[in-house]
């Protein structure tokens, strides 16, 4: 994603120092996408994480954060679960590793909701 910018060319020296604060404010925007799946439960886990650019079909940055927000048990949707840390590693390609979501046991088939926090620069 290329930012368009003019900070050049502003004979108000307080128009260009807005230009200035503004541009910096813009090259580091945070960005979050919600990825939904239905998986039995396993370690290490592969989760896809969409990207967020128009442009670009696989997502090539890793993300900052990776949470679990959401587990439902699907074969027993009266079990509360309230999913904790998630231990991952970016792989690349659009893939991250979970190693580890504190509240899910394996073997037990989930439907996930994962929020992916990055910046987008």
């Amino acid at each position: 994603m290329k930012l368009v910018t003019r900070l050049e060319g502003f004979a108000d020296p307080k128009t260009a120092q807005l230009a200035r604060d503004v541009t910096a404010g813009f090259v580091r925007v945070l960005e979050g996408v919600f990825c939904y799946t239905s998986a039995v439960w396993q370690e290490p886990f592969t989760l896809t994480v969409p990207s967020v650019l128009p442009n670009e079909v696989v997502r090539k940055s890793p993300p900052v954060v990776i949470t679990c927000e959401r587990a439902v048990n699907v074969d027993d949707r009266s079990i509360l679960i309230c999913p904790g840390g998630v231990s991952w590693e970016w792989v690349g390609g659009g893939k991250a590793r979970l190693d580890a979501v504190g509240g899910l046991t394996v073997g037990v088939r989930y439907d996930l909701t994962f929020l992916a926090l990055g910046v987008v620069s």
